[in-house]
């Protein structure tokens, strides 16, 4: 018997080998191509023993092999939302469990379309989809919406009052990152005697704190931000703390 045994994901064929007779009977026949030649092909739905009945004609001998078909089921695939998108909150998390691989497609307005959880920031209404493979191939997919809702800028794209930067993981850099998806920005900041200490152009950039390498003092910092986002043109000047 060729396989002698098989793994297969739920849904999926093998091709499985019987030989050295001249007639042939396969049990249990309703999951196989055919019952009764040498070659068939299995796709069963759960976990299988086909018997192959050979019989030598010449000989008048017959004889019974075995082979087992492993099915392998995908678990259970669940995708949610951390939120939709507005003026308020320019982007969502997506989370995705059951597999330990991901690809998510469309990858445009996506942080990292393989990994389980990334951030979507698309500037419309978009269906995200999932393919979920798990530790034996198996493959699924499923699929959530992200829906886009526009209003007015100046209900939201909101900035923090102080920022915190001591490596903690939380609130260390005063940025724009929650804003979503920005086809151009100008981010500056100035200390209190009106130095500009950071100046950026990319949304993915923020203040750490520091001005060339050095890190600055606890104290109130001046911010000027102009961007074209989501819902048109926001301009925000205003001030921060920086906590020490």
């Amino acid at each position: 018997m060729d396989p002698p045994s098989a793994g297969v994901c739920k849904g999926e064929s093998v091709t499985i080998t019987a030989s050295g007779g001249d007639e042939y009977a396969w049990y249990p026949p309703n999951t196989l191509s055919v019952s009764n030649k040498p070659v068939t092909v299995a796709t069963p739905d759960v976990t299988t023993i086909y018997k192959a009945v050979i019989t030598d004609n010449i000989c008048a001998i017959t004889d019974s092999v075995f082979t087992t078909v492993n099915i392998t089921s995908l678990s259970s695939i669940d995708v949610t939302k951390s939120n939709d998108i507005d003026c308020v909150i320019g982007s969502a998390t997506l989370k995705a469990t059951g597999g330990v691989i991901y690809n998510w497609s469309p990858g445009i307005y996506l942080s990292d379309s393989t990994i389980a959880n990334p951030i979507a920031a698309p500037l419309q209404t978009s269906t995200y989809y999932v393919q979920v493979t798990n530790a034996g191939g198996c493959a699924g997919v499923d699929s959530i919406i992200v829906n886009v809702f526009k209003g007015s800028v100046e209900n939201g794209y909101k900035l923090p009052s102080a920022f915190t930067p001591n490596n903690d993981g939380n609130n260390d850099c005063f940025n724009v990152r929650k804003w979503g998806t920005l086809a151009s920005l100008d981010f500056s900041v100035y200390d209190r005697w009106g130095s500009l200490i950071f100046h950026t152009k990319n949304p993915a950039e923020c203040w750490d704190g520091t001005y060339k390498g050095i890190k600055q003092p606890t104290g109130t910092y001046v911010y000027q931000i102009r961007a074209q986002a989501l819902c048109g043109t926001v301009y925000r000047k205003g001030t921060v703390v920086l906590v020490r």
